[in-house]
């Protein structure tokens, strides 16, 4: 880098921090973000200083070292302690979309918002390692009702081949982030809608319904729930009002797929990059 590094970053400590060092230079800084902004040039910096450092850390694997654990640092932002990746989320999504800045909030909520399906659906779902196999949207007919509703994705276990339902539902910056992490049964109340009634009224009673997947008969045992972050403590209170089989979060299942360094989801996340590249060269004039 043309950048210069500063030195050391002699900035006070807290319980938050994670104190890190540069192994090729020895320097020490208080926390990642401070590590981002020294090593990198302010017009090369980009506003989220969080996703800076991963990217950083894919750039310079193994460079960094964490002090209060003495482990490197990998590519994806994860401790490396005795050969073993420790599995922690690595861009939890409490700090990828809840950030200082309400408008970059929604727009990143938004534009996750458009493909965060195809994560499930077109990488998940087809590692060999997902509990799951995708079979196509599921559409639930309740007997004597005019009414007929689409799901996003039926979903087949690998281990037991029984067929369950599922939604996603993954507001991250909606009302001031209120539902992106499920902590308790009462925050699946504000979706009303008549689908997710019929979501969740199937969750307990399969037997009402019809169900077709692709054109094709299907017989779901159950419903499965997908949310942005789920705590345990969230899931088990859901399980247990609402007879779901399963809650899923997709925070879980992209730390998943980086741990797997899944080529599929690093392609698919490539491709929309560069899609966002395209448009935005363009509104600035550049070919």
């Amino acid at each position: 880098m043309a950048h210069k590094p500063t030195g050391v970053l002699n900035e006070p400590m807290n319980g938050n921090s994670k104190p890190t060092e540069d192994t090729w230079t020895g320097k020490r800084y208080h926390s990642r973000n401070a590590c981002y902004r020294d090593l990198v040039p302010p017009e090369q910096r980009i506003s989220n200083y969080t996703l800076g450092w991963y990217d950083l850390c894919r750039k310079y694997p193994r460079r960094f070292k964490d002090i209060k654990t003495g482990c490197l640092i990998d590519e994806h932002g994860r401790l490396i302690q005795s050969g073993i990746v420790d599995s922690t989320p690595q861009i939890p999504f409490a700090q990828l979309f809840k950030s200082s800045s309400g408008p970059q909030d929604r727009f990143l909520s938004r534009l996750f918002g458009i493909f965060s399906e195809e994560i499930i659906r077109e990488v998940w779902c087809k590692e060999p390692w997902s509990p799951y196999r995708y079979l196509g949207r599921p559409t639930l007919e309740l007997p004597g009702h005019r009414c007929r509703h689409t799901l996003d994705f039926t979903l087949e276990s690998r281990e037991e081949g029984r067929v369950y339902v599922a939604e996603q539902k993954c507001e991250l910056q909606f009302q001031s982030y209120r539902y992106l992490t499920l902590r308790e049964p009462s925050q699946l109340d504000h979706h009303t809608g008549e689908a997710f009634r019929r979501f969740l009224d199937f969750a307990r009673n399969p037997a009402r319904y019809s169900v077709s997947a692709e054109g094709k008969s299907v017989s779901p045992k159950g419903a499965i729930l997908v949310w942005g972050s789920v705590t345990e403590e969230g899931r088990a209170s859901v399980l247990r009002e609402t007879g779901l089989a399963d809650v899923l979060s997709l925070e879980q299942i992209i730390n998943d797929l980086l741990a797997k360094d899944s080529q599929g989801y690093l392609g698919l996340i490539e491709q929309k990059a560069t899609w966002c590249r395209y448009l935005f060269d363009g509104l600035r004039g550049k070919s």
